[in-house]
């Protein structure tokens, strides 16, 4: 199968995840202890989270954080990383620069599940559906750079760069390695 048909039916499957989940009929509750970043539809770039658990139809769930910096917030436009986090308003962040290798995982924040569309150029591309209040990781151990974009089903799309950067973290605090 082409490249081009892959991506054509990757969208066809897509689309179709949208028009399910617009038609549905349950209805599920959903309480936070927390608020979540809020957004305008079309707008992407959230403002951090800055608890760290919120309550997804009655379950807590972490909010994640980088390992190299536990205690701040992902940046809702670009951040280094390895955490992606989708809510009902956006993702954040944006954009993602993740070192070489890399394990991607992305965090279902919002109440409902959502379609994860991911695409590489020269890779066929991948579809998965991140339950709410779960995560999806993608592990990426080759060397060299890759540059994924996504769009999920609630039409928020971002893309993540695995390699080709070190990572460094976004403070105005100096980092000093030990030796």
């Amino acid at each position: 199968m082409t490249m081009k048909r892959q991506c054509c039916l990757a969208l066809f499957f897509l689309a179709g995840s949208i028009s399910l989940a617009s038609c549905s009929s349950g209805t599920s509750s959903s309480s936070s202890t927390t608020s979540l970043p809020s957004g305008k539809a079309g707008q992407h770039t959230l403002r951090p989270i800055d608890a760290t658990s919120v309550v997804i139809n009655g379950k807590t769930v972490m909010v994640p954080r980088e390992e190299y910096s536990p205690n701040r917030p992902t940046n809702g436009l670009f951040d280094n990383g390895q955490q992606v986090i989708i809510t009902a308003d956006g993702v954040l962040p944006r954009q993602l620069n993740a070192p070489t290798p890399a394990t991607i995982t992305w965090t279902n924040l919002s109440s409902k599940q959502v379609g994860l569309l991911l695409v590489a150029q020269g890779v066929r591309p991948v579809i998965h559906q991140i339950p709410a209040g779960t995560r999806y990781s993608l592990a990426f151990p080759g060397k060299g750079a890759v540059v994924v974009n996504y769009i999920t089903t609630t039409r928020y799309n971002g893309s993540v760069t695995v390699g080709g950067m070190p990572l460094t973290p976004l403070t105005s605090t100096t980092v000093s390695a030990k030796s």
